[in-house]
C-alpha cells in the first residue's frame, strides 16, 4: 500500500516516530535496539521515501561510527541488530537514496 502523505501512511507507526525511535536507539546498549530494528523492518515498506532516506542516513552514520570507533564490549552487543537494520534498509532503499545522499530534502520541500 502506498503512503497517503509523509505524516499519515499505511504504517501503523508514522515515519517520523520511527525516525525518532532509531535516533533514540543509537548509542544505546539495551533491549531497545533490537525492538526498534524489528519495528523498523516490519514497517519499512509503509514509511514515506523521504523518511526512509533520513533513516538510511542515520543508519549509515551509526555504522560508520561503529566501524571507526574504539568501543567497549558492551557497546558491541547491539552490532548484529544495527547490521541487520542497515542491510535490510539498504536492500529496500527508495530510488531517492544513494550512499552519498547527505540530506534528502530539497529546498522547497
Amino acid at each position: 500500500m502506498k503512503p497517503i502523505d509523509r505524516y499519515q501512511s499505511a504504517c501503523q507507526v508514522p515515519g517520523w516516530v520511527i525516525t525518532s525511535a532509531v535516533r533514540y536507539a543509537r548509542g544505546r546498549a539495551t533491549y531497545i535496539v533490537g525492538m526498534t530494528v524489528d519495528m523498523l523492518i516490519r514497517e519499512w515498506k509503509h514509511i514515506h521515501p523521504i523518511d526512509q532516506v533520513v533513516i538510511l542516513r542515520d543508519l549509515q552514520e551509526e555504522m560508520y561510527w561503529r566501524e571507526t570507533t574504539e568501543r567497549s564490549s558492551l557497546s558491541r552487543v547491539d552490532d548484529p541488530d544495527w547490521e541487520r537494520a542497515w542491510q535490510y534498509c539498504r536492500d529496500h532503499a527508495p530510488e531517492e537514496w544513494t550512499p552519498e545522499t547527505m540530506w534528502p530534502l530539497k529546498e522547497n520541500q
